[in-house]
């Protein structure tokens, strides 16, 4: 086969974004907790970056606030051309020379900082800690401990045996002792070549005449929690360190059998909560029963036997085949149905979610009063001993340029984050007006709303529209919602008013919750329901809805 190297020309057209555009962008998607740690971040990377203490206390006395309503695209008083249409410029790739300094909202002489700090939520115990602090208070083998610990680490959220075995199961979906015994010795063999070779890494001229081998079994102490797996590899090593045998052979000692996993699995599920260690809900259920009951055996008898049917609220056929009681029955069968079957789900998770809203909606007098918590954001200025030291004929060339290119950056930073509040300023500002019924008599007067409808109001591109409400909160006297709450669906009614999904599914909550228990209303009930109101609505529309509510069927809502 030849091979040839050749010139050629080839002529592309190709569309690259300037770095002021890319930043605005990112900046314009980043929630007020991402914004503020990317703010901090670029105050430590970039030294020609400051807080403008002066600005500070400029914005406390001003801030960026509007009655919903009172200023529109044509106000004298609204945002000017420039700052209307520069979201709208970044999505055609032009670059404006935008204002160097940020503009804030009010301040109330509160420190911000501290205000953070006290309304985060405080760390929870995990399930995993839990769990461990009673694993390590019970007297145990070493492999057994080992097993246990590695088991553990490997519950999912509700506390049942999960990643990584869900490829481990056999046809009735429940985790066979063989795939976690494959799982727990590959994970021995990996950390037993990783001691190894941390070994062999020693330098045996520091042991002044003993071998590394040697030196490491005497610094081994009786209550070193790994002492059994470490000797059984430095066991099986020469004292050149290279193994005697096979690894399997020589780690035997500390390899699982499948008596071992079923040992340390059974001594996990006498662990509390009662449940975790499950390797199926119908295992999960049965962990909880307690034996001193006088249900106990007909609670077992309905868990392994009929919980299919306890889901589908199939009573009728319990009764019949169980020939008990109805409403023995029925006690029994709503004792199942509070136990838990996510006994994990009560303990956090290793990330705390916290939400910070970047938009504060307030009632004064009647009106609407809109404003943006950006009083945690810290509000930037160019030094001026490194706007100083640029002028200054004594500095050197390449330090005059390392200068003038943080403070472009810094430049892009400021006018990004300035262009971030006003564009997300404008469309709050648009969202409360739109959305004033909501505000005043609730989720029933919701109105139907596009993005594209504010995106036509405000002269922005839809995109934009959509990057500045992402992942972002507005805190209303209502509550606090993600921006994109105020947008949805419409369904148009009789009197051809539209009305949003989200009022529809409130008003379909309101149906079911009044209905009659003996008697619960079907998806076609509910249909004809809302079309008595003047909604015409498709069954399966319904049938989405309840289920996106969920609400369950009119057969499992029923009570006999």
């Amino acid at each position: 086969m030849r091979m040839e190297a050749h010139l050629s020309h080839r002529q592309e057209l190709r569309m690259k974004l300037a770095p002021q555009i890319i930043q605005s962008i990112e900046i314009l998607q980043l929630p007020l907790l991402e914004l503020i740690e990317t703010v901090k971040a670029e105050m430590l990377d970039n030294v020609t970056l400051e807080e403008d203490q002066e600005q500070e206390e400029h914005a406390e006395a001003k801030g960026i606030e509007q009655t919903a309503g009172t200023g529109t695209p044509d106000d004298p008083d609204a945002p000017d051309d420039r700052t209307r249409e520069a979201l709208d410029t970044l999505e055609r790739q032009r670059e404006d020379d935008w204002a160097l300094r940020i503009r804030s909202s009010g301040g109330d002489g509160t420190d911000k900082k501290m205000e953070a700090l006290m309304n985060t939520p405080a760390r929870g115990t995990t399930l995993r800690g839990h769990l461990m602090e009673q694993w390590e208070e019970l007297d145990l083998p070493e492999k057994i401990r080992r097993i246990g610990a590695f088991l553990i680490d490997n519950l999912n959220d509700n506390g049942q045996v999960a990643h990584p075995f869900e490829s481990l199961t056999d046809a009735e979906g429940t985790i066979r002792e063989e795939g976690l015994l494959d799982a727990f010795n590959r994970s021995v063999r990996a950390e037993a070549e990783e001691f190894m070779d941390s070994i062999r890494a020693l330098d045996p001229d520091q042991y002044a005449g003993k071998t590394v081998r040697r030196q490491v079994l005497l610094g081994l102490h009786d209550h070193d929690l790994d002492r059994e797996f470490k000797l059984a590899i430095l066991n099986g090593m020469d004292d050149h360190l290279v193994l005697k045998a096979p690894l399997d052979t020589v780690l035997e000692p500390v390899l699982a059998t499948q008596k071992d996993i079923y040992v340390a699995l059974g001594r996990i599920q006498q662990l509390e909560p009662r449940g975790v260690g499950a390797r199926n809900t119908q295992e999960c259920l049965l962990l909880q029963l307690d034996r001193e009951d006088d249900e106990y055996e007909f609670k077992k008898l309905l868990i392994e036997k009929h919980l299919e049917d306890i889901g589908q609220n199939k009573l009728p056929k319990i009764v019949k085949e169980t020939q008990r009681d109805v409403e023995d029955v029925k006690e029994v069968v709503e004792q199942i149905r509070h136990m838990n079957a996510h006994p994990g789900s009560s303990f956090v998770s290793d990330s705390v979610p916290y939400v910070l809203p970047d938009v504060i909606v307030e009632e004064r007098e009647g009106e609407y009063i809109v404003k943006l918590e950006d009083g945690f954001i810290p509000r930037l200025c160019i030094s001026a001993h490194y706007r100083d030291r640029l002028a200054d004929p004594a500095a050197k060339p390449e330090e005059k340029e390392f200068i003038r290119g943080k403070i472009e950056k810094a430049k892009r930073l400021i006018s990004s984050i300035e262009q971030r509040q006003a564009t997300l300023f404008r469309i709050s500002t648009e969202l409360v007006r739109v959305q004033r019924e909501f505000l005043d008599q609730g989720v029933n007067h919701l109105k139907p709303l596009r993005m594209q409808e504010i995106a036509d109001t405000l002269g922005l591109h839809v995109s934009t529209v959509s990057r500045a409400i992402s992942d972002k909160y507005a805190q209303t006297p209502r509550g606090i919602f993600p921006l994109k709450f105020f947008f949805s669906g419409a369904t148009e009614a009789s009197d051809g008013e539209d009305k949003s999904r989200v009022s529809v599914q409130s008003r379909i909550r309101e149906m079911v919750e009044g209905e009659n228990h003996a008697n619960p209303l079907s998806d076609g009930d509910i249909v004809d329901k809302l079309k008595a109101e003047g909604l015409n609505i498709a069954r399966r529309t319904v049938t989405k809805y309840r289920k996106a509510l969920k609400i369950a069927s009119s057969r499992q809502r029923k009570q006999f």
